[in-house]
């Protein structure tokens, strides 16, 4: 797992312990979004969107899930925190980095400040 040393360094790593997992049927590559154990996600098995745009979860280590939508009126990325009754963790798929846009990384990175 890639340990940012500030908050004004590069923000996704490869990691290379996962595999063979799909996303919408198609492999997904094996770089994630990581920060300090931060995890990115997508629905798996129905694309997920609102406005438009994709929507994303997030989780940091054990901690709460995080629900991510792009707001065009405000121009900026939402965040919510999941209620776990009702969800399951496992109608996710990690989302590669090249699915993750650079304003959501800017969030991600903003909300999980150290």
């Amino acid at each position: 797992m890639y340990q940012l040393p500030s908050p004004g360094s590069q923000l996704a790593a490869r990691d290379r312990g996962l595999g063979g997992q799909s996303l919408d049927g198609v492999p997904v590559d094996k770089a994630n979004l990581t920060m300090n154990g931060l995890r990115v996600y997508i629905k798996g098995d129905t694309a997920e969107s609102c406005g438009g745009c994709p929507v994303f979860y997030s989780r940091r280590d054990d901690g709460p899930y995080y629900r991510w939508s792009y707001d065009e009126g405000l121009c900026e990325w939402q965040v919510s925190r999941v209620l776990t009754s009702g969800f399951s963790p496992k109608m996710l798929a990690l989302a590669t980095r090249k699915k993750v846009p650079a304003g959501l990384e800017k969030s991600l990175a903003s909300h999980y400040e150290d």
